[in-house]
C-alpha cells in the first residue's frame, strides 16, 4: 500500500513538474520576434540578431528553463509504463527524452552566439544560422521521434494512458521524423517553417495533456 502511495506521490510531482514547464516554456515564446525564414540574406539574419539580441538571449532562458521541466512528464510516464513490465520501452523512452531535451536546450546555441557576439563576418553569421536551423529543428526531429516512438508504443501496449493518447504521441513521432528530413531553403518544409512550428505546438501539447493525465493518475483497467 505505501509503496501504490508513494507511485502516486511521485506521478503526480512529475505531472505537475512537466505541466509547470510547459507554462513556462510557451510563455517565454513571446518575448523575441519570430526568427528570419531559413533562407533569408544575411543582413536580415543579422540585423535580427542585433535588434533583438537581448530579447532573444531572455526568451531562450526561460524557454530552457521550461524545457528542462519537461523532464518530469517523460519520467512518470516512462516508471507508468516500466510497471507493467516494459522496462526496453520505459528506457528508451527516457534515452530519447533525454536526447529531445539536450537537442532543445543546446540546438539555440549558435543562434545565441550570434545574439550575443553580433559577428561582422558574413561567413560566421551564415555559418552560425545554418547551425542553428540544422541543430535547433532538424537534430530536435530526429530526438523527438527517439523520445515519443518508444513512449507512445508503451502507452498504447499497456494501456497505462488513454489509448488515444498513445496515439496522439506515436503521431507526434511522426511528425518530429518529417521535421528532421526538412532541409527545403524556404516554405512549409524548411526546417523553420510551418513542420517546426508545428512539432513545437504538438510537442507542448503532448507535455500538458500527458501531465494533467498523471495528475489525475492512470485509468482504471
Amino acid at each position: 500500500m505505501g509503496a501504490l502511495v508513494i507511485d502516486r506521490s511521485t506521478e503526480r510531482a512529475s505531472g505537475v513538474i512537466g505541466l509547470i514547464g510547459v507554462v513556462i516554456a510557451l510563455a517565454g515564446l513571446p518575448l523575441a520576434p519570430k526568427w528570419p525564414e531559413a533562407n533569408a540574406p544575411i543582413d536580415v539574419v543579422r540585423a535580427y540578431f542585433v535588434e533583438h539580441g537581448g530579447a532573444f538571449l531572455t526568451q531562450n532562458c526561460v524557454v530552457w528553463f521550461g524545457f528542462v521541466l519537461f523532464a518530469g512528464f517523460f519520467v512518470g510516464a516512462s516508471l507508468r509504463i516500466a510497471r507493467t513490465g516494459r522496462h526496453a520501452l520505459s528506457v528508451a523512452s527516457l534515452l530519447g527524452a533525454t536526447l529531445l531535451l539536450g537537442a532543445m536546450i543546446f540546438g539555440n546555441a549558435p543562434w545565441a552566439a550570434l545574439a550575443f557576439a553580433k559577428p561582422e563576418s558574413a561567413d560566421v553569421v551564415r555559418g552560425l544560422w545554418n547551425l542553428g536551423l540544422v541543430s535547433a529543428f532538424n537534430v530536435a526531429g530526429i530526438a523527438m521521434f527517439a523520445a515519443l516512438a518508444p513512449l507512445g508504443t508503451g502507452i498504447v501496449a499497456s494501456s497505462t494512458f488513454p489509448r488515444w493518447f498513445g496515439v496522439f504521441v506515436l503521431g507526434g513521432a511522426a511528425l518530429g521524423l518529417g521535421l528532421a528530413l526538412c532541409f527545403a531553403p524556404s516554405g512549409t518544409s524548411s526546417p523553420s517553417g510551418s513542420v517546426g512550428v508545428a512539432s513545437i505546438v504538438v510537442l507542448s501539447a503532448i507535455i500538458a495533456i500527458g501531465s494533467v493525465l498523471l495528475i489525475r493518475g492512470a485509468p482504471s483497467p
